[in-house]
Formats: structure tokens, C-alpha cells, sequence
């Protein structure tokens, strides 16, 4: 599912020079879904590395092959999850380090929200939708999957295919930021 609004969503960008943002939170409706007990299962001190892919069926998780995709990708995307049900989503090169001010959200990373809908686990992500004659922003809607220190990510856009992150642990001095969404 994806939420097309561009049109109505005022944008601004971040100290990288990059990423855009929406200047109104209100895109983020599905918020007042989010609940704290979604942190038993997920780690909020830490992030979660994409570490590969699979195809898998439409409507689960479970793998069609057991071909693993991406492992020679040069670009990781990384999930930080806060404890308020805000989400940031980071890419790096895979042999950049991750450091202190790269996790600041005012710096970088794409904004969301996680939230609980009918027992699923689902997470809402601001983030380019298409080109026309600028960037097309949008929501785009994952469900989630935890399992142990390992995280599954179905976009419903491509609800075939799973994304696979692996827990990472940082230092501690990297979870001072503090979302604003």
C-alpha cells in the first residue's frame, strides 16, 4: 500500500543535504496505533542491518527457495527504532562505519512510525514514492516479522519479496538522538 501524498505534504531537508522530511507529523496518522509492548520484541537499543532478501509467498513469510539476494550489495539500509513507536531508516555503504553523528535524525534517515494493527506488526515509511517532475513522497507500509535478533520486512508494494535485518548492537553514547515526530 502506498499513501501518495507529495501534493499536500510540505517537505524539508536535512544537514545532509539529501533526505527530505515532512514538515507536518500528521502524515503519520497510524501513530495512535503504536503500542510500547511492540518493544518486547524489538530492540531499541541497537539497529537492525539489512543483511539480505529472499522471494517468499504472497501472503507470508515463509521462503519459496532458498536463494539468499543482496549479500553483495554495496549499500545497507539500517532500522532505528525508538521507544516512543518512531522509526528511522539509514542507508550506508557497507564499509562505512556507523558513527555518532550519522544516527542524528536531523542529519539523516528517512522518517516512520511502527504501530500494532489486528496483532500485525506493520511500519509506515516517509520516503519516495516516484519522480514526475520532482521527488514523489509518500508512505509506503511494511509488516514486520520478528524472530530472535532477526527482523523480516514485507513491503506491501512487493509482497513477495522479504528484506532481512540482523540486530546490530552500537554504543550507548549513539542513543542520545531523540525523534521529533
Amino acid at each position: 500500500m502506498v499513501i501518495f501524498i507529495s501534493c499536500s505534504t510540505k517537505t524539508r531537508t536535512l544537514e545532509n543535504k539529501i533526505t527530505d522530511v515532512p514538515l507536518d507529523n500528521k502524515v503519520f496518522k497510524n501513530k495512535m496505533f503504536f503500542e510500547s509492548e511492540l518493544f518486547n520484541q524489538i530492540d531499541t537499543n541497537t539497529v537492525y542491518k539489512e543483511e539480505f532478501g529472499y522471494q517468499s509467498k504472497k501472503n507470508s513469510f515463509e521462503k519459496i527457495n532458498n536463494l539468499k539476494e543482496y549479500q553483495n550489495r554495496s549499500v545497507r539500509g539500517y532500522y532505528r527504532f525508538y521507544s516512543n513507536g518512531c522509526v528511522n531508516y539509514f542507508s550506508f555503504q557497507d564499509f562505512d562505519e556507523i558513527t555518532f553523528s550519522s544516527l542524528a535524525p536531523n542529519f539523516n534517515g528517512q522518517r516512520g512510525i511502527i504501530y500494532s494493527e489486528e496483532n500485525v506488526i506493520k511500519l509506515d515509511l516517509f520516503t519516495i514514492i516516484g519522480y514526475s517532475f520532482k521527488r514523489d513522497y509518500g508512505i509506503i507500509t511494511s509488516i514486520l516479522k520478528v524472530k530472535g535478533d532477526t527482523l523480516f520486512e514485507k513491503k506491501l508494494t512487493n509482497p513477495s519479496y522479504v528484506n532481512v535485518y540482523v540486530r546490530r548492537k552500537i554504543p550507548k553514547e549513539f542513543l542520545i538522538y531523540k525523534p521529533d515526530w
